[in-house]
C-alpha cells in the first residue's frame, strides 16, 4: 500500500447517508448498440451507482480519424441518445488528429463537447463528474469541472497508466490530470501506486476495485457446466477469456501448448473467448495460421466474444482460466473465473497478484515465457483444486458492495467542496 493512500473496501465503509450527489458520467468506454461490450465493467459499476445517486452519461464517440474511414455505418448507427438499464446515456461526436496530435485528445475532446454538456447542464444540474480512464476522458472532464465548478473524480484503470505514459506528451497530460482531480480511484494497489508516481496526490487516492455481479458468478460444478454446453472434449480444457491483441499474449499460450503436450498424460483443449477491435483485425488470424503450424488446430477454439451472461458455464467447465498477459490493470475475468470455483494460471503483472492472493487459488508466471507457462500448467493441471473454497475466496465482492463505496467516496467529495465554497 502507498503511504497516505486509502485503501476503501467492503468492510471499510458503509454507505454515506443525506443527499445523493447528481452525477455525470464522463467516458468514452460505454457500451453502445454497435459495440456492446465496450467498457462493460464501467458500465456495470455506474449502473450500480445509478441506484443510489441520480446519474446521465456523456459517452463520447470518435466519429473519425484522419485519413481513414470506419466501417460503412459504424458510427451512423450509435443514437445520439438512448436508456439502456433506464439510464440517459449521451453519445456525441467528437474527432481526433493522427500521429503526435494525439497528445490534445484531452483538449479536442473538450472542446469539442463542452456545449453538448452545457445543454444538458440546463436540465441535469450535476453535482459532480465521474469520468473513467485518465486520457483523454480524464483529462477532458477536469477541463468540464472547472468549466462548470463542479469536482471531479478520475478512475484509472489499467492501460492508461502502464501504457499511454509511455510516450511523453500524454504523460504530461496525464500527470496534469491526476494532479487536478478532486479524486482518483484505482482499481488496484498497483494502480495506485502508479497513479501517486504519476502526480496524484495521495490522501486523494483511493482503491476501489472492481466487482462481480454474484447471480451471474457463482460456483459452478464441471460436470454440469459441460453438459449444459453440449462439450465432449476429451481431456482438460483451458480456457482464455481477453480480447485478441498482442498485449493479452494468446500468442504465447500456443506455444505453451505445444511444450505441455509431452508432459501431460492427456492433450488439453484451449478455448479462446474475445473478440478482435478494428484496430487489432490480423491478430487472430497469426494466432490460427501459428495454430496450424504447430499442428494443434484441433484443439483450439476460438469464440469470438461472448455476454457476460454467458461467460459462467465456459468458466465451470473449464480445469483452468490461463491469462498469459503482458499488462492488465485488475482483470475481471480472473475475478469471474475464480467466483466460478475455476483455478487460474495468469502472468504475474499489475494487479493480478491481487486477485490470485496464493496457491489455493491458482499459479503466476513470469509474462511472455512459453516454457514457464507450460511448467505451470503442467503442475496445474495435476493438482486437485477445491473449487468450492475457490469460488468462496473469490466471489465474495458484488457491484452493489463497490458502488456503496463509490456513493459514500462521491458525499463526501461534493461535501468537501461545498465547505471549501
Amino acid at each position: 500500500m502507498i503511504p497516505g493512500a486509502a485503501a476503501v473496501g467492503v468492510g471499510g465503509s458503509a454507505c454515506a447517508e443525506g443527499s445523493s450527489p447528481r452525477t455525470l458520467v464522463f467516458t468514452t468506454l460505454y457500451p453502445n448498440p454497435v459495440q456492446p461490450r465496450l467498457g462493460i465493467f464501467v458500465r456495470n459499476r455506474v449502473v450500480a451507482v445509478a441506484e443510489r445517486c441520480p446519474t446521465q452519461v456523456v459517452a463520447p464517440v470518435l466519429s473519425r480519424l484522419p485519413g481513414r474511414r470506419f466501417e460503412h455505418g459504424f458510427v451512423r448507427a450509435i443514437p445520439l441518445r438512448e436508456e439502456p438499464d433506464g439510464l440517459p446515456v449521451h453519445h456525441p461526436r467528437f474527432t481526433t488528429l493522427a500521429g503526435l496530435g494525439r497528445c490534445a485528445d484531452g483538449a479536442l475532446l473538450f472542446g469539442q463537447t463542452v456545449a453538448y454538456v452545457a445543454r444538458l447542464r440546463e436540465d441535469f444540474p450535476f453535482d459532480l463528474i465521474d469520468a473513467h480512464y485518465a486520457f483523454p476522458d480524464g483529462a477532458a472532464a477536469v477541463r468540464l469541472g472547472r468549466r462548470f465548478k463542479v469536482p471531479v473524480c478520475v478512475t484509472v484503470r489499467g492501460g492508461d497508466l502502464d501504457l499511454l505514459t509511455r510516450f511523453r506528451f500524454r504523460r504530461d497530460a496525464i500527470r496534469r490530470t491526476l494532479q487536478q482531480a478532486d479524486r482518483v480511484f484505482a482499481v488496484s494497489s498497483h494502480l495506485a501506486e502508479r497513479a501517486v508516481h504519476f502526480g496524484a496526490d495521495p490522501a486523494r487516492v483511493s482503491v476501489v476495485e472492481n466487482g462481480v455481479e454474484p447471480r451471474t458468478f457463482v460456483f459452478t460444478d464441471q460436470t454440469q457446466a459441460r453438459e449444459e454446453l453440449g462439450l465432449s472434449l476429451d481431456g482438460p480444457m483451458l480456457l482464455c477469456v481477453a480480447n485478441l491483441i498482442p498485449e493479452k499474449g494468446q500468442h504465447v499460450l500456443l506455444e505453451a501448448l505445444t511444450k505441455l503436450d509431452g508432459r501431460a498424460s492427456r492433450p488439453p483443449n484451449l478455448v479462446f473467448i474475445g473478440g478482435n477491435p478494428q484496430s487489432r483485425q490480423g491478430y487472430c488470424e497469426r494466432l490460427i495460421r501459428r495454430a496450424a503450424e504447430l499442428k494443434i488446430s484441433d484443439r483450439v477454439h476460438f469464440l469470438g466474444s461472448k455476454p457476460q451472461r454467458e461467460l459462467r458455464p465456459w468458466y465451470g467447465a473449464a480445469d483452468l482460466l490461463v491469462l498469459p498477459t503482458f499488462r492488465e490493470g485488475c482483470p475481471n475475468v480472473v475475478r469471474e473465473a475464480l467466483a466460478c470455483g475455476t483455478p487460474v494460471v495468469a502472468s504475474r503483472v499489475g494487479g493480478v497478484p491481487e486477485l490470485v492472493t496464493g496457491p489455493e487459488l491458482g499459479m503466476l508466471v513470469e509474462a511472455g515465457d512459453p516454457g514457464r507457462l507450460a511448467e505451470a500448467l503442467q503442475a496445474a493441471l495435476g493438482r486437485r483444486w477445491d473449487r468450492r473454497a475457490i469460488a468462496a475466496s473469490g466471489g465474495g465482492r458484488s457491484w452493489q458492495d463497490v458502488a456503496c463505496v463509490i456513493h459514500g467516496e462521491f458525499v463526501r467529495v461534493v461535501g468537501a467542496g461545498a465547505r471549501a465554497a
